[in-house]
This record gives structure tokens, C-alpha cells and sequence, in this order.
């Protein structure tokens, strides 16, 4: 159980940095706390993720919605 309350307090924690502007505190975090970038791609939206790899969001493929195995890998990338 408090695994489960870790990583929500986590993802809640990231979310305020990155909508206070902080996007370097949001990366200490995701790296500091080892937090894989498939969770990332389910936690935040595609502009939040923006914000991290300092790219445009990726394209939406409106009949599936985002690809969040893409989106998985371009954090992963832009968070080296």
C-alpha cells in the first residue's frame, strides 16, 4: 500500500513542478526516483511531456488517441 502512495504523491509532486514552471525539479525528481517513462506517458498529458523533452507534443492519431509506447520512448530519450 504504501508503494502505491509513494508513486501517487510522486506523480502529484511532478505535475505541480511542471505546472509551477519548474522543469528542472521535475526532471531531478523523475530521475532521482528512477520513475520509468512508460509511467510518465500514462501520467502526463502530451503538453507536460512537451515540457520535459523540449519538443512540440507528438502527433495524435485521433482513432487510437496518443501512443503511449511512443511517447514512452521519446522521454526516455530527451530524460539521457
Amino acid at each position: 500500500m504504501s508503494t502505491l502512495i509513494n508513486l501517487v504523491g510522486t506523480r502529484l509532486e511532478i505535475q505541480a513542478q511542471l505546472r509551477n514552471g519548474n522543469i528542472a525539479a521535475a526532471r531531478n525528481l523523475i530521475t532521482n526516483r528512477m520513475i520509468s517513462p512508460w509511467l510518465l506517458a500514462t501520467w502526463l498529458t502530451p503538453a507536460q511531456q512537451a515540457l520535459l523533452t523540449d519538443q512540440s507534443p507528438p502527433m495524435m492519431n485521433h482513432s487510437l488517441g496518443a501512443d503511449p509506447l511512443y511517447q514512452a520512448n521519446q522521454l526516455m530519450f530527451a530524460l539521457r
